[in-house]
Parts: structure tokens; sequence; C-alpha cells
């Protein structure tokens, strides 16, 4: 079971993150993530998928493992907590 746990917390960490990380990309990595919504649920659904990865971390034994994906999770969802909020802002 640890093992389903840390391949889910893995493959939401990583969406939470991808379109963040090839930012500077000419391909839009934003809409693979999102499915290809646009609008508010584009805009939140990475947040969901970093909170995902983040309780699906939390469910793992206490392990070097674990340490990691709570580190990367905790992270993607700090820097989409940001990106909604300072798109929030600008609406």
């Amino acid at each position: 079971m640890q093992m389903i746990y840390l391949i889910i917390s893995c493959i939401f960490s990583i969406l939470s993150g991808l379109p963040y990380l090839f930012i500077a990309s000419d391909y839009n990595f934003f809409s693979i993530v999102t499915f290809g919504s646009s609008g508010l649920f584009a805009m939140f659904l990475p947040l969901i998928y970093a909170i995902i990865g983040l309780l699906f971390g939390l469910l793992l034994e206490k392990s070097s493992r674990r340490i990691i994906l709570l580190i990367c999770s905790s992270g993607f969802l700090f820097v989409n907590l940001i990106y909604v909020i300072a798109v929030g802002i600008m609406l």
C-alpha cells in the first residue's frame, strides 16, 4: 500500500509543478496538466493536485522518501497558492 501512496503522491506532485518547471519552453504544458481546461477551473487544478500529492505524502511511513515528497509537495503548494493569489489580485 505504501508503494501505491508513493506513486500517487509523485504523480500529483509532478502534475502540480509541471507548468512552472517548463515555463521558458515554447510548448504550453499548462494545457496538458489542466486537460485543456481554461478559466477559473484551470487556475485551481494544479493547486488541487498539490494538495492531493501532499495528502498522499502524509500517508507514507516515516522515511526519507516521505520527507522528500512532503518538501516537494509543500513547495509546489506554496508556488500554486502564490500564483492563485496573484491572478486573483489582478482580476
